[in-house]
């Protein structure tokens, strides 16, 4: 008897663990070494099978159920067991970290420039799960590739009417040289969806967004894009990398995502929630969140605007907030979420006598701006407080 089974439900970040029980026929248990087996998925499309150095792990890469099938050899004998798998996901792309993309290619990867999957166990450049993608113009291997070549990463998708965000995150590394050097510098990225008849002809209009080198600077930065399907058609979305004339481009890429559009309800911004208190010689991160129905949060590092009532008071640079006075001011956050504009207020006093920071978790703000000609309604006002206490100086 050979019994499949897993210790917790499918997951499309995390891989879990494939447990393979094998027993003979007066029901003993066979131990592991004396056996050898192979675990496939029954569709590839959904879940993703992959070999560690700690046994067989699954995956989930696009919503739907799949048989898993380990086959065991042991003496003379071979036995079959199975388990379903469901995957719950609301991505409508396969595979969007590029966990089986170098074994089942569900990407089209196409272009000048050099580009490739990494996806081994230690890999240290991808976001979630082992893998992503790399892309680099020019490459060392190969002086021919110019600085202003291109790459292209596309997937097929059918689409019902409806809002749809799609997103991808990249991280930028300089193109020059080998050593993988973060920088701001090497080319353009153009995110876009476009509809095509079954021969791949473009039958609509192109929804696409260029993004400059700002996004994915020194971290994995969020690009996205958000549009109206109006008629059921099928769509190639697509990561269109232009190389810059002076510093070619190099980047890597992971986490695709196609979903239906959901708008977070509020705003929310803090500086370090261990701080009690807070100096005015220091310097502070600040973080901002988009909250959503259910209380999940996501992190925002990309489409951020700070304004501040008084720069005299206080700076903000590369996320870093920076007293510089003492007195009053409140920082308006800014952020664009989709196609939709939210803003949260931060009020901060700079000096004074060590008041301790007040509790955010009580003050959020979200505000619609007024986009396209469309004012968006007030969801609620609100103000933090936050202090900054001056060191005091000892001998």
């Amino acid at each position: 008897r050979v019994d499949v089974s897993t210790a917790q439900a499918i997951s499309t970040t995390t891989y879990t663990t494939v447990n393979v029980d094998v027993f003979d026929e007066n029901d003993n248990y066979i131990f592991e070494n004396e056996t050898t087996k192979t675990v496939v998925s029954e569709n590839k499309k959904v879940v993703f099978v992959r070999e560690l150095t700690t046994g067989y792990h699954v995956l989930g890469i696009s919503s739907g159920t799949s048989r898993i099938y380990a086959t065991v050899q042991y003496n003379d004998s071979i036995g079959i067991g199975y388990v379903d798998l469901v995957v719950d996901t609301d991505n409508l792309l396969i595979d969007g970290s590029f966990e089986a993309q170098n074994e089942h290619s569900f990407w089209s990867f196409s272009g000048t420039g050099g580009g490739s999957g990494d996806d081994g166990q230690t890999n240290t450049y991808r976001r979630s799960g082992y893998a992503n993608l790399w892309c680099m113009a020019p490459i060392f291997w190969d002086a021919h590739v110019p600085k202003t070549a291109y790459a292209d990463i596309g997937q097929y998708v059918n689409l019902t009417p409806g809002k749809y965000a799609l997103s991808v995150y990249i991280n930028r590394y300089a193109a020059e040289g080998v050593e993988g050097r973060l920088s701001a510098n090497g080319g353009l990225c153009t995110l876009s969806a476009t509809p095509v008849d079954a021969d791949g002809q473009i039958v609509g209009d192109v929804i696409s967004r260029e993004f400059d080198c700002s996004y994915g600077s020194f971290a994995y930065g969020k690009l996205s894009i958000v549009f109206d399907c109006v008629t059921a058609s099928r769509y190639l979305v697509n990561l269109h990398i232009q190389g810059d004339a002076e510093f070619g481009y190099g980047m890597q890429v992971d986490d695709f995502e196609l979903k239906q559009a959901v708008y977070p309800v509020q705003l929310f911004a803090t500086l370090d929630e261990t701080v009690t208190t807070l100096d005015i010689e220091s310097i502070y991160s600040v973080y901002v969140y988009a909250i959503y129905e259910g209380d999940r949060r996501e992190e925002l590092n990309t489409d951020l605007r700070f304004f501040f009532d008084d720069f005299s008071i206080c700076v903000y640079s590369n996320g870093y907030l920076f007293p510089k006075k003492e007195g009053e001011t409140d920082l308006t956050i800014r952020a664009t979420i989709l196609d939709q504009t939210y803003e949260t207020t931060l009020h901060l006093v700079v000096g004074g006598s060590g008041i301790s920071q007040n509790d955010t978790n009580n003050t959020k703000l979200m505000i619609g701006l007024s986009i396209g000609g469309v004012a968006l309604a007030s969801i609620g006002t609100s103000t933090t407080i936050i202090v900054f206490r001056r060191k005091k100086r000892g001998v």
